[in-house]
């Protein structure tokens, strides 16, 4: 019963291994059998979850590397997995491309802003979005130039 659960859990979208030892907490006694079986099953693998969260959150979501390293951390993902998928998946897409779609999203609504009030707007919400200053800054000052 409990594992026909996790299986329907694990039908909307992979978990971590943290994720489930959470739904698992004051649900069983033995959670180490429960997260075993689902290891050999191949339905927890904490290295493929975190490469398919960068690909979907900088695809549909327009994230920053810091912030995708930040929300990976918080599912529990091992320092060393985190730093080999961003380190990978950074290389494929660069940050000032997703950056530049991120913007271009946003800058619709800022068109009547004055040229440094667009600026200070446009920096803070790419910050927010998890991109470095530098990045920020350079596609901002890409931006007015066009």
């Amino acid at each position: 019963m409990l594992l026909q659960k996790i299986y329907r859990l694990l039908s909307f979208r992979d978990r971590s291994e943290k994720e489930i030892r959470d739904y698992l907490k004051n649900k069983t006694s033995k959670p180490e059998q429960i997260i075993n079986q689902l290891k050999e099953q191949g339905y927890i693998d904490d290295e493929k979850f975190a490469r398919e969260w960068v690909e979907s959150r900088r695809r549909s979501k327009h994230k920053g590397i810091r912030a995708i390293k930040a929300e990976l951390w918080q599912k529990g993902i091992d320092k060393e997995i985190i730093e080999e998928v961003t380190g990978v998946e950074c290389l494929e897409s660069s940050e000032e491309q997703i950056a530049e779609k991120a913007l271009e999203k946003k800058a619709k609504a800022w068109q009547k802003l004055e040229s440094m009030e667009f600026r200070k707007k446009a920096t803070d919400f790419l910050m927010r979005k998890g991109f470095e200053y530098s990045v920020a800054k350079a596609v901002v000052d890409n931006f007015l130039e066009k």
